[in-house]
């Protein structure tokens, strides 16, 4: 009996070492564009607003808005690698221009930001990472993934004469 002990305690022991399971993963470990609206509606409750604020800093820090208060202490470092494009999800995809932010007293810009009102509705932006491009519609929380944003130029457009037609 004793033997059995001594043998299953070194199997947990073993297991807890050496294995690749972790039981501090966070879901933010896992924080891509792709899931970006579903990570912030499941992490940060909210009445009136909601605003993810992505500044050009070392590491191209993004930062929470809950309700008009910067939460400071809430740093997502992993999101970007490069400072991307960003366009009006209009027919010419106009550059999108966002305006500063102030954090401990010192004013930052912002390359990107995603802000939601109380309906959880935004403003349709245009991602361009250079060989990806992403699609935030309002009126999904699924973000739409293309090759380039002339392949969203096309959809926009077909779109636009689907509405023509119909009417």
């Amino acid at each position: 009996m004793e033997l059995v002990i001594v043998v299953l305690l070194i199997s947990i022991v073993y297991f807890l070492l050496f294995s690749s399971f972790s039981f501090s993963k966070k879901e933010k470990d896992n924080l891509r564009i792709e899931n970006l609206k579903n990570y912030l509606f499941d992490n940060f409750k909210y009445e009136n607003s909601l605003s993810l604020y992505c500044i050009e800093e070392d590491k191209l820090p993004c930062y929470i808005s809950i309700d008009g208060k910067l939460k400071d202490d809430i740093k997502i470092t992993n999101l970007f690698l490069e400072t991307p494009e960003v366009y009006n999800y209009d027919r010419d995809l106009s550059t999108k221009e966002f305006e500063d932010i102030r954090i401990n007293e010192e004013d930052f810009n912002v390359f990107f930001k995603l802000d939601f009102n109380n309906e959880k509705k935004h403003e349709n932006l245009v991602l361009d990472m250079g060989n990806k491009a992403y699609l935030f519609s309002s009126i999904s929380n699924k973000i739409e993934v293309f090759e380039d944003t002339n392949s969203i130029l096309d959809g926009f457009i077909s779109k636009e004469e689907e509405v023509k037609d119909a009417f």
